[in-house]
């Protein structure tokens, strides 16, 4: 055989050599892409964590709902931001005026991206409609009060809350401080955050809203339990005790029943038909009945520093927090006046209360418990 021959011989071997290898390794090396839809927003953070070790600081943290405040258009680095990162807390609740989609967006994945803590934090924002909803810059649906969007044909509201619900899942939001589903008064001081007179309307507007927001993945926090329709004063200034009927109650107890992924939100106002000198947020007693009636809602504290301010009270954070949790409370929330200082006060008192006291230490077991639980279910 000729040597021509014989070299274009080995370079055709050499070249179908080359080309196998290239085509295994490339399929094997090279993952298929698959076009998935954008995740949506879920309650679900962290894989089971029942190999997981948490320090008392750690529980504590979990329990623990902090503010950050987000710029219109872009997530400021501020004190506050600093403050969530530097103490990995349960749940981060964003703070702004006509927030945009892209700076909370930005913020979520700041925060996830440099949190060490042991379960991934869970995101939220007041989302009622109307003067309280946060997120209402580019890239979100400005809602009315909820007044009149219980006005609404159900079909308006349910292109409005369909659409609404998708937009925050889209950027990371996991819980929304809504709907309220106090009954109005005639005398009532929320005026168009309430939805009806009629416990029955109240129900089914928020129903539908709950209903959606699930579908969405995003946890609604029904509020403010036991109901402060009646209330005359601004609880965030001033102290008042209430006659909260079986019918404002039922509606909060109905709605968790029926929907197991819902929270709420207990308020600081008194029950006369409980104990009406203390707030029902630090009140076991007018808490304990919504815990049996749904004893796997989490439960959120109103932001705890109204307390100092409706009651010129000279206790601490750190005693009003400790109250708040053995009350009942599985999530304390703090509004933007929280200071580095004395939240680092704050959580060391608490973890030297569950060192030292069985019965918070049980307490505080049995909420950190049911986070987790939470954040793990689907």
């Amino acid at each position: 055989m000729k040597i021509g021959t014989v070299l274009f011989i080995l370079v055709l071997l050499i070249t179908a050599v080359g080309l196998g290898w290239a085509k295994y390794h490339y399929t094997s090396a090279t993952p298929a892409v698959i076009n998935s839809p954008k995740p949506t927003a879920q309650l679900i953070t962290s894989p089971p964590t029942n190999k997981i070790t948490l320090s008392p600081k750690q529980k504590i943290a979990q329990m623990i709902a902090l503010p950050v405040r987000v710029s219109r258009n872009s997530a400021t680095v501020s004190a506050s931001l600093n403050t969530v990162i530097q103490n990995d807390p349960g749940f981060v609740i964003l703070f702004g005026n006509k927030i945009s989609a892209s700076a909370a967006a930005q913020v979520i994945h700041s925060i996830s991206s440099q949190s060490a803590a042991p379960i991934a934090p869970v995101f939220g924002v007041d989302h009622e409609g109307g003067t309280v909803q946060r997120l209402t810059g580019k890239g979100f649906t400005t809602l009315p009060n909820w007044q009149t969007l219980c006005a609404k044909t159900s079909e308006e509201k349910q292109q409005l809350f369909t659409k609404s619900a998708a937009e925050l899942a889209q950027v990371g939001i996991q819980i929304v401080f809504g709907p309220v589903v106090d009954v109005a008064t005639d005398n009532h001081v929320l005026q168009n955050r309430i939805c009806s007179d009629d416990p029955a309307t109240v129900e089914t507007n928020a129903r539908l809203w709950l209903q959606i927001f699930s579908n969405a993945g995003i946890t609604s926090v029904i509020k403010h339990y036991p109901g402060i329709g009646s209330s005359t004063k601004d609880l965030h200034k001033e102290f008042e005790a209430l006659h909260v009927s079986p019918a404002e109650t039922a509606v909060f107890t109905h709605l968790l029943k029926e929907f197991p992924h819902a929270a709420v939100m207990i308020s600081h106002a008194g029950v006369t038909e409980k104990n009406p000198d203390t707030p029902c947020s630090l009140s076991s007693s007018c808490i304990a009945e919504l815990r049996t009636a749904a004893p796997d809602a989490l439960v959120f504290s109103d932001a705890i520093q109204m307390l100092t301010t409706q009651t010129k009270s000279a206790s601490t954070l750190s005693d009003l927090a400790t109250q708040a949790i053995l009350a009942g409370n599985d999530v304390i929330v703090f509004d933007t006046s929280i200071t580095q200082s004395q939240l680092a006060d704050l959580q060391a008192q608490l973890v030297m209360a569950y060192q030292n006291n069985v019965t918070f230490q049980k307490r505080v077991d049995e909420s950190v418990q049911k986070i987790i639980k939470k954040k793990q279910t689907p």
